[in-house]
């Protein structure tokens, strides 16, 4: 056998019939590297001296990640080297821009945000990301609200002006003054709260029960018919008094 034909032989061992898919120059490695199915996939040295050579220079970026027993310190920097801050103010959180009306911002809000972005190890980018997210949410969620509350008030009053017709204006502006006769701050503070989606001052059953007490202080002269004797003071006085003021037009003299 030629001295060629042997060393064809030699780096074909190992195969089936003698076949071997490693390239030949594997047999010039040390041996415990001549079966490493890592180098076969260079058909030439220099194809993986280059890929070596990229492994070192890429070496001071590349990051392992921490094992199950890594240590506190190890953990840290792996997260830093990722992106996370060193401490909180390293993030960069602003208040967003067109918050509605209505939507309130709190400060200490933003700075819990920050502590709990650190806690989760959070690059400042994704910090800042979330941030905007949820407010994102906030504002989409505040204008739904709007958007079903004006239509639930819109409906509230076209009940309204079907029921009372041709009445509606007057009758309207009745229970707003029976409301104002016998209200005050507080109780005009009520008329923002809502029921069913509907503010309180826009609600027909509201509007009127105040309607109809309006038109009992026009149409019930019998109740200011006599102060009882006692002068001004009585609450039959005061409340003619008071419908006087409100109705000056509708009230015997």
């Amino acid at each position: 056998m030629s001295e060629e034909s042997q060393n064809n032989a030699g780096g074909n061992e190992g195969g089936a019939n003698g076949a071997d898919s490693r390239p030949q120059w594997m047999a010039s490695l040390p041996d415990a590297y001549k079966q490493h199915e890592g180098f076969s996939q260079f058909k030439e040295p220099s194809e993986a001296w280059a890929k070596f050579d990229a492994l070192l220079k890429a070496e001071g970026s590349m990051v392992t990640i921490p094992g199950e027993g890594a240590k506190p310190e190890e953990v840290s920097a792996f997260y830093s080297k990722l992106g996370r801050p060193e401490n909180v103010d390293g993030y960069t959180i602003t208040k967003p821009a067109d918050l509605p009306e209505g939507v309130p911002y709190d400060p200490a809000i933003e700075a819990e945000f920050k502590k709990f972005a650190h806690a989760q190890n959070l690059t400042a980018a994704q910090a800042e990301s979330l941030y905007g997210w949820y407010y994102g949410l906030v504002k989409n969620g505040h204008a739904s609200e709007q958007a079903r509350l004006e239509k639930a008030q819109g409906e509230a009053i076209d009940k309204l002006k079907t029921d009372w017709g041709a009445k509606f204006d007057g009758n309207k502006e009745i229970a707003i003054r029976a409301f104002k006769t016998f209200g005050n701050e507080e109780t005009a503070a009520l008329l923002d709260k809502q029921i069913d989606g509907v503010k309180l001052g826009d609600h027909p059953a509201f509007i009127k029960w105040f309607h109809s007490i309006g038109t009992k202080i026009m149409d019930d002269k019998a109740t200011f018919g006599n102060d009882g004797g006692a002068g001004g003071d009585t609450v039959e006085a005061q409340e003619r008094k008071r419908a006087e003021q409100m109705f000056p037009s509708m009230t015997k003299k």
